[in-house]
């Protein structure tokens, strides 16, 4: 297995200025959520949280049975990660705890992120999702895989 620390790097001189260390893999997934607190997604089937201002390591989440390739957080303090698996994990940011497990992916969930409205879009091998947390997380898809001629992570999408 390969370690995956994760950096935090200096934005005016472009170099490195803190090594956050814990995962086991590679880190895949990287997320910041408006109290300061970055979620990071690894091979080694975790999300760790970091506090970027005191530089530490708060908690890891686990429950996911293959790697994490994409996290998101949202503004109400839940927090999202998707897995090769085929789920997207919702957690609660403030202590952990695992709130719901999405499923409706047939293939794994490489992106995620979050709509203006709180809606939660996820992207994978399969296509592309919308959640609707105001409906019990009721999904549907954007676009189907078989109708996609160009795959891409979903950050592109940007409010009107």
């Amino acid at each position: 297995m390969h370690s995956g620390p994760c950096s935090l790097i200096e934005s005016t001189v472009g170099i490195p200025h803190r090594t956050l260390s814990g995962h086991t893999d590679w880190a895949r997934a990287l997320a910041l959520d408006n109290r300061g607190n970055l979620y990071s997604g690894s091979d080694d089937r975790s999300i760790r949280v970091w506090s970027t201002s005191e530089h530490t390591h708060i908690r890891t989440l686990t429950g996911h049975t293959f790697c994490v390739f994409a996290v998101a957080a949202g503004t109400n303090g839940t927090v999202f990660s998707g897995s090769l698996d085929k789920t997207i994990k919702v957690w609660s940011g403030t202590d952990g705890t695992l709130l719901n497990t999405l499923l409706g992916h047939s293939g794994g969930v490489y992106s995620l992120t979050i709509a203006p409205d709180g809606a939660l879009l996820s992207g994978g091998g399969d296509g592309m999702k919308v959640w609707f947390p105001q409906q019990g997380w009721q999904d549907t898809w954007l676009s189907r895989a078989e109708h996609m001629p160009l795959r891409r992570p979903l950050g592109w999408l940007a409010p009107d």
